[in-house]
């Protein structure tokens, strides 16, 4: 069908530039044949004036001459009005030498064609000269004749012409000038359309009498289809390596010659939440931290130098908040087709969560390396130990008489014991030491040593204890146990010299995948949860990293060994469980000891069955954690749920999208964060300013730890413990929305 839609304004139309050559053309040929008819008419005229003259030397000269013989001048004057009136004749003269015999009409000077005949009469054998006619014709009447001829010529063509070439114009305007107008619409707008209409001309079709347009419009439609097939498989593989280059990294970039980034993908504010734009006109190293190592990056600025591609490069990426993330880009350099380097392109992806889980890698492997290499050192020391202590047994029960050699027969004994002591602590530690697994309860078993912790403890520092209830039952060595609880609760105290909390918690917990992730040491199930925190001074991360590592203290020499942590680290790997610490200068430190349920359930199945049943909902939650990894599990458990989500990643931040999102439902906030305010800091500002957007806290210290060391906050009693799985995230966050206010 034809397009009916307004056709576009055409300054050379095909129509147009058709009627104006035909009428161009019409006019040459008019005025070639005007011209040679006006000629072909000016030369009859002149032969017609010619006529006239032969015709007065004919007809009228023997009349003259009668009238000049008898001298009638009367009749010669009407002869020659008779002359006159012919048609051009403007003048007619008898002369006799210089006297004039009769004329008529006005002299012509200009323009005229002239002829004499001088009159002669026979007299008696002579001939007698009677005198001269003159006659002159005007071509003025030629010239007027011939004008109005050529106007009517001209008229005449035009409007033939005019008439031609409308017809003309909207002939092929009906025939051809409309149907181009439609092959153009529709390759403009459908030839790469997704289901396009083929193309048809507003005409009848015959088969058998197929011109041009037919042959043109069976070419188009021929050509949209293979077009479209192309172009669905180039959009095909376009999704392709887009997909192939979306999943091997996080975001993109470009630079110019100058290695200043000329563009950086949108994917760039989606991993760090930065602007992109911030950065265009920037070199790379303007948005590198000072832990890049300066060897590393003169090698990858020669590389840039030299113009050479780069894989893997692996940097310390400055964020406008001041934090920082580790990237590793690849890279290739661009060339014009002159061959000119004009800059680079390539990708980048965040890796610092990969670093993380390396590390935490590393230190197993590291811990459990250490943990062979003392158990045999300890193992072979047992022996040398059993020697010694052997034989000053035998010292003591053979000497008599010399009461000194006993005395430092026992004094040596007393220090092989404490060697003995210590050994097997580092037996413990690499798990050759034997020990006697009981099912217990872990809630019971703290009850019966609550006076043993307290005793141990000085009277500065208060002990709590919150014991859950119906808790799961394990099956671990009770002795061993008493002791971690012990080196905890004494570490706790050296922790706090001033004085403070010491808080014992436990719970049942389950340790989902998105726990492993972020802690590959860890295995997904089902654990009670012993929690030991204190309000002291807290642990730096290097310390924190190293803490569990054997004979490594922070304390005064002759103070420590360096053992009651890294035997806390065996108990747990021979009980098959997990132990995480949460430490933060001037916080506090909380070691939470996972120990698996005794009854081995299928944790996967019972997660599979109550996940459909858990409490969703569709609000916009606010996630603010200055742990990217912990945030996006938080988002991907809050988008599976139904809410809406953003991010921040500091207070500062998280003020800023609260100002400009209004329809934020709830803030979920980590407690310790970097920045002029922390999590509690943060709610009660965010309670001020909006009071019916509600909170949520979540803390790597336990709920306990945080009602006692907060106890002015009632923001508490809405905190929600890490580590939390989607089953208790779900519900705390439900509960925290549907809380009146």
């Amino acid at each position: 069908m034809e397009n009916t839609s307004t056709q576009p304004v055409l300054k050379k139309s095909i129509a147009r530039q058709l009627v104006v050559s035909i009428v161009l053309f019409s006019s040459c040929i008019t005025l070639i044949t005007t011209a040679i008819q006006i000629s072909i008419d000016y030369r009859h005229d002149i032969n017609s004036i010619q006529h006239k003259f032969i015709q007065i030397e004919e007809s009228y000269l023997s009349s003259i001459r009668s009238s000049l013989w008898s001298y009638d001048h009367t009749q010669t004057k009407t002869i020659l009005q008779g002359i006159v009136s012919l048609r051009d004749i403007e003048f007619v003269q008898v002369m006799k030498g210089r006297q004039e015999i009769a004329s008529v009409g006005q002299p012509v000077t200009n323009n005229a064609l002239h002829w004499n005949k001088s009159i002669f009469h026979a007299y008696e054998g002579q001939n007698v000269y009677l005198g001269e006619v003159k006659a002159s014709a005007s071509l003025d009447g030629v010239y007027a004749r011939l004008w109005t001829k050529v106007w009517v010529i001209l008229l005449g063509n035009g409007v033939k012409t005019f008439a031609v070439s409308i017809f003309i114009f909207l002939l092929f305007r009906y025939l051809v000038t409309r149907h181009l107008h439609t092959l153009a619409h529709h390759v403009n707008t459908n030839l790469l359309a997704k289901d396009a209409p083929t193309l048809k001309l507003d005409r009848a079709v015959s088969k058998s009498r197929e011109d041009e347009l037919d042959t043109v419009v069976n070419a188009i439609n021929t050509m949209q289809t293979q077009l479209n097939d192309l172009f669905l498989d180039l959009q095909e593989k376009e999704q392709r390596f887009k997909d192939f280059a979306e999943a091997s990294s996080d975001w993109f970039w470009e630079m110019n010659d100058k290695l200043e980034f000329t563009y950086i993908s949108p994917g760039y504010h989606e991993i760090t939440g930065d602007d992109p734009n911030f950065y265009i006109g920037k070199k790379r190293n303007f948005v590198t931290t000072e832990s890049t190592y300066e060897k590393k990056w003169a090698e990858h600025q020669d590389r840039l130098d030299r113009h050479k591609p780069f894989r893997d490069f692996t940097y310390h990426l400055k964020k406008t908040d001041g934090t920082g993330l580790t990237v590793r880009v690849n890279g290739i350099p661009k060339f014009n087709k002159k061959g000119v380097f004009t800059g680079y392109r390539g990708s980048a992806s965040d890796i610092s969560n990969l670093e993380h889980l390396e590390d935490q890698v590393r230190r197993s492997q590291k811990m459990e390396a250490v943990g062979q290499l003392t158990g045999g050192i300890a193992h072979d020391f047992n022996n040398v130990l059993g020697i010694i202590m052997g034989n000053l047994e035998l010292i003591q029960r053979s000497v008599s008489g010399d009461e000194q050699i006993p005395a430092f027969a026992a004094a040596a004994y007393k220090g092989a014991r404490r060697g003995a002591d210590l050994n097997k602590k580092l037996l413990g530690f690499s798990r050759k030491s034997t020990h006697k697994e009981q099912r217990i309860s872990i809630n019971d078993f703290i009850l019966g040593i609550e006076d043993l912790i307290t005793k141990s403890l000085t009277v500065s520092i208060h002990t709590t204890t919150t014991l859950a209830e119906n808790l799961w039952p394990v099956s671990i060595d009770p002795g061993d146990l008493e002791d971690v609880i012990l080196n905890l609760s004494l570490n706790a105290r050296d922790a706090m010299p001033h004085g403070g909390e010491l808080i014992i918690e436990t719970c049942n917990k389950v340790l989902d995948d998105n726990y492993v992730q972020l802690n590959p040491q860890a295995t997904a199930g089902e654990y009670v949860m012993l929690s030991v925190s204190d309000t002291g001074h807290g642990m730096s991360t290097d310390i924190k990293d190293r803490v569990l590592e054997p004979f490594f203290t922070t304390k005064e020499e002759s103070k420590g060994t360096g053992l009651g942590l890294s035997m806390v680290y065996g108990f747990v790997q021979r009980s098959s469980g997990h132990i995480a610490i949460y430490s933060e200068v001037g916080h506090g430190s909380s070691f939470q000891i996972y120990l698996p349920r005794a009854e081995k359930l299928n944790a996967s199945k019972s997660t599979s069955e109550t996940t459909p049943h858990l409490p969703r909902g569709v609000e916009t939650i606010l996630v603010v954690d200055d742990e990217e990894a912990l945030t996006d599990i938080a988002v991907s458990q809050l988008q599976d749920l139904g809410y809406s989500t953003l991010t921040a990643q500091n207070s500062a931040q998280a003020l800023t999208i609260i100002k400009e999102n209004p329809n934020i439902n709830l803030l979920f906030s980590d407690v310790i964060m970097p920045g002029e305010l922390d999590g509690y800091q943060l709610a009660l500002a965010v309670h001020k300013a909006y009071p019916a957007l509600k909170v949520l806290l979540t803390s790597g210290f336990t709920k306990k730890r945080e009602e006692i060391i907060n106890k002015d906050h009632s923001l508490h009693t809405n905190l929600l413990s890490k580590p939390y799985n989607q089953s208790e995230l779900a519900a705390a966050i439900r509960k925290a929305l549907d809380q009146a206010d």
